[in-house]
C-alpha cells in the first residue's frame, strides 16, 4: 500500500489507489528517480493539503522535473494504468483514467517540495496559478 492509500489523502479510495499505482509503475521502470525531489502533487489538491480552502478538484495534477519520468509517462504508462485515453503535449500529459482525469506536467529545474501527510507536494507559493 502506498502513501496515498495509507494516509487516505482523498475520500475516494480508488483515486488513492490509482496514484499509488502510478508511483509504483514509475518506481519500477525508473528506480534511479528520487521522488523526494523529482515528482510531486501540485494544483488545487496540493494547495488544500497545505491549508488552502477545500473546494472540489476537477482533476489531479502531478509535477515532475525529471525528463525520464515524463518520457515514460508519455510512452507505456497509460497502458499500464489502464487509461482510456491520453493526450501528450510539449510539457503536459493528460490521462483519462476510470476514476479521474490526471495530468502530469513537466518543469525542468528545481521544484520546491513540501511533505504533507506523507505526500510530496509542490510548495503552495510555487504552484502555477492556472492550476488553482
Amino acid at each position: 500500500m502506498g502513501a496515498y492509500s495509507t494516509n487516505k489523502i482523498f475520500t475516494d479510495s480508488n483515486v488513492n489507489a490509482l496514484l499509488d499505482r502510478l508511483y509504483y509503475e514509475v518506481a519500477t521502470a525508473l528506480p534511479e528517480v528520487n521522488f523526494d525531489t523529482k515528482l510531486c502533487l501540485t494544483g488545487r489538491a496540493a494547495a488544500q493539503l497545505q491549508g488552502a480552502a477545500a473546494v472540489p478538484c476537477k482533476n489531479l495534477v502531478l509535477l515532475t522535473s525529471d525528463a525520464g519520468v515524463f518520457t515514460f509517462a508519455g510512452g507505456s504508462l497509460p497502458k499500464k494504468m489502464n487509461a482510456t485515453g491520453a493526450i501528450r503535449m510539449q510539457a503536459r500529459i493528460i490521462f483519462y483514467l476510470p476514476a479521474l482525469v490526471l495530468e502530469l506536467w513537466y518543469q525542468p529545474g528545481i521544484i520546491k517540495i513540501e511533505t504533507v501527510s506523507g505526500i510530496k507536494c509542490q510548495d503552495i507559493l510555487e504552484i502555477n496559478e492556472i492550476l488553482l
